[in-house]
């Protein structure tokens, strides 16, 4: 957050009770569930990211997927949701298709591949509307964008 605001808090007054309440809240308060989980302080289900492994019928087992896992010491094992019907998942494939474009166009340092990424989106109508959305970010965020080629 202080990334954020450019505010920073010192929380370290604070009492351990308040201090693990206001941790439970955000992307903060799930890492904290997990290490709890992973070190033994008891076995719990959560929603996580994690590699399908069979999860969701008919994607890939190295696809990451966002599905209930079961949390216990040292390990995480994601749920089976069993099959989606096919309309949401021809979504779930397209988004998939999006990250996994998105990654190549990063490691590969692709202009072509990115616009091709924002392409596939399903929410992005046409390969103009794709160009346009990464000009428009790499003119907004230049020093912070990867160079691509």
């Amino acid at each position: 957050m202080a990334n954020d605001t450019g505010q920073r808090h010192d929380l370290s007054g604070l009492d351990p009770a308040l201090l693990k309440a206001i941790a439970g809240e955000g992307y903060a308060g799930v890492a904290l569930d997990l290490i709890e989980g992973l070190v033994g302080a008891g076995p719990r289900q959560m929603i996580l990211n994690v590699p399908n492994r069979g999860a969701i019928h008919k994607m890939g087992g190295d696809d990451v997927v966002e599905v209930p896992a079961y949390v216990s010491q040292g390990q995480v094992r994601p749920l089976a949701a069993g099959r989606v019907p096919e309309g949401p998942l021809g979504l779930i494939k397209q988004v998939k298709a999006y990250e996994q474009l998105t990654i190549a166009a990063a490691t590969e340092g692709s202009y072509a591949r990115a616009v091709q990424a924002l392409t596939v989106h399903p929410l992005v109508r046409d390969y103009g509307t794709a160009k346009a959305i990464l000009d428009g970010y790499r003119e907004g965020h230049g020093a912070l964008f990867p160079v691509l080629r």
